[in-house]
């Protein structure tokens, strides 16, 4: 009978690792934390999460891309402070409802122990279906909170600084016109339009986006009428039955934006999401 050979120092330690549960071959002083199984109903949402409503039927994609492809990012979450072995959302939480909605019991989690409020606020601006004015919103909040200035908050969400400043912009634009543009009338307006509008003079930034809104005004128009003042006239409003998708130029203007880049897993899962959706209404189910 041949004698079993002893393993080497390395692969032994290897071996222990892996018998003692642990999910991560990260060196156990790495400065990276390690992912972890977590409970589902040992998670909680953040209390102090903005963002209440979810919608069902994005949800529901989510929860079909979940069960067909698993979980391609993990949540993070920090200790619940009143309760021991329990956790509170930091970012995640549309993952978190998803998975629960999938009939899963636990997920992969990443434990984070820095500033919570920063990182939800930062992995929301780093996503990819933002509009400009929840992106405007979200940046501002940051800066208020942690009270940074234009480019440290450039730096801290990976956009240049004349992108941040742009973005900022969008909030000194009058009320009508901002309620306007976090409606869906507002989906279409291209980002560099919109940027050229909160440019303007005050007095012609409502006539430049009802020429915006009804699709008639481009970033070179909207410089050409702010140099020369001569600003046609919008179109009166539409009758009848309005678009009932006026995201979709939106949705296909931010994927030929990424096209050919590298996404990220969270992005990647989203994507999936939203193919998940536009097969099932192509299906008419």
């Amino acid at each position: 009978m041949a004698k079993s050979k002893t393993p080497p120092p390395a692969l032994a330690a290897l071996s222990g690792r892996l018998a003692q549960g642990s999910t991560s071959l990260a060196a156990l002083n790495s400065r990276f934390n390690h992912s972890f199984e977590v409970a589902l109903d040992r998670v909680e949402p953040d209390p102090a999460q903005n963002r209440q409503h979810f919608d069902e039927g994005e949800l529901a994609a989510l929860s079909d891309s979940l069960k067909q492809v698993g979980q391609l990012s993990p949540i993070l979450v920090r200790p619940h402070p009143a309760r021991p072995d329990h956790y509170i959302l930091v970012a995640g939480e549309r993952r978190w409802r998803a998975a629960r909605l999938a009939g899963w019991t636990s997920m992969v989690a990443l434990r984070f122990d820095g500033d919570a409020d920063t990182a939800a606020l930062v992995e929301n601006l780093q996503r990819v279906d933002l509009t400009p004015l929840e992106e405007a919103k979200g940046l501002e909040r940051l800066m208020r909170q942690r009270g940074l200035k234009q480019q440290e908050v450039a730096s801290l969400v990976g956009k240049s600084t004349v992108q941040v400043s742009s973005l900022l912009k969008i909030l000194t634009l009058p009320a009508p016109v901002l309620s306007d543009l976090g409606s869906d009338a507002g989906a279409t307006v291209p980002r560099g339009t919109l940027f050229e509008i909160a440019r303007a003079p005050a007095e012609q930034q409502p006539k430049l986006w009802a020429l915006a809104r009804d699709g008639k005004l481009n970033v070179r128009t909207a410089r050409q009428a702010k140099d020369e003042g001569d600003l046609p006239s919008p179109a009166p409003a539409a009758t009848g039955t309005a678009p009932r998708l006026p995201a979709i130029g939106k949705w296909t203007r931010s994927l030929q934006a990424v096209k050919g880049t590298s996404l990220s897993k969270q992005e990647r899962e989203e994507l999936l999401a939203l193919k998940a959706a536009i097969e099932a209404v192509l299906a008419g189910k």
